[in-house]
């Protein structure tokens, strides 16, 4: 696994530990970022005998041998792009019965969104209708081709591309202290929440979603409890705590959400207008409020 992702897998790791694991988590960012990779070591982690990767009990050496009776793997067929209804429907048949080894069965799709319609609305019956202890894995790579029912129906977890330098440049630094100081006026009731520093609309989006979502994918580290160490805004760790106790984990995941629609509609080459964009950020922000 990308030592990058660690964030990512302690996160899925705490949803276990503390009984919290969603039946469906979709795995969302651009193509090559180790999406799949990430499932698939989880999914090793969590059907693992001794939940460590030992590699030498039962299940790790089945899922060495890419045999595993409760991993399923579903891809494109060799020489098609797509993902046949066929191969949705054997899934929903297979994991209505019970694991073969006791445990959960995962599942990984991957892509996703290599699910043509017809595919994708056979797969939706089982996202609405779960049964036993099944874990699902869609790999998202933000092409904006998997459907509202099928997005909303998931857990999402957001990968950022690798070219987003974690160790903030000044400028970048400062925007960011801005953004916090604003972020917890609105939780606090003491901003009026689409009024802010003029100076945002001359910022490219790109840069003010990239700072957003680092800062909301702490406050959901936080919320689980996940080590401090994976904190990538450790010096402001007080803050994104005090955010954290602040949201409603469901409400928050809803403005998570509607910033990465935003960023996906900005990669499709989309012209948003940039005040309002902002403002409908900052107004779910102030939704999610407990």
């Amino acid at each position: 696994m990308n030592v990058a992702h660690q964030a990512q897998f302690d996160l899925l790791k705490a949803a276990f530990l503390q009984n919290r694991l969603s039946h469906a988590y979709l795995l969302s960012g651009a193509i090559g970022l180790g999406k799949t990779d990430l499932a698939m070591t989880f999914a090793q982690w969590l059907l693992c005998d001794h939940k460590n990767h030992c590699g030498k009990c039962r299940s790790c050496l089945l899922m060495k041998a890419s045999n595993h009776p409760d991993f399923i793997l579903i891809q494109p067929e060799e020489k098609k792009q797509t993902i046949g209804i066929d191969q949705v429907r054997a899934l929903s048949e297979k994991i209505t019965h019970t694991a073969q080894q006791g445990g959960y069965q995962v599942v990984v799709i991957s892509p996703a969104d290599a699910m043509p319609v017809m595919a994708a609305n056979a797969l939706l019956k089982t996202l609405e209708e779960p049964t036993g202890k099944v874990v699902i894995f869609l790999i998202d790579n933000q092409r904006g081709l998997l459907p509202a029912t099928i997005v909303s129906r998931c857990q999402k977890i957001v990968f950022l591309s690798h070219h987003v330098d974690l160790r903030l440049e000044n400028n970048t630094l400062a925007l960011r202290d801005e953004l916090l100081t604003h972020l917890e006026k609105i939780l606090d009731k003491r901003a009026n929440t689409i009024l802010f520093n003029p100076a945002w609309l001359k910022i490219k989006l790109t840069v003010f979603f990239q700072q957003l979502l680092l800062i909301a994918s702490d406050v959901v580290r936080m919320q689980l409890g996940v080590d401090k160490k994976l904190i990538i805004n450790q010096d402001v760790s007080d803050k994104i705590k005090k955010m954290a106790l602040l949201v409603s984990s469901e409400k928050f995941q809803r403005c998570i959400d509607k910033m990465i629609e935003k960023q996906s509609m900005i990669a499709k080459g989309i012209h948003l207008n940039q005040q309002l964009c902002l403002e409908d950020v900052f107004i779910e922000w102030e939704k999610s409020c407990l």
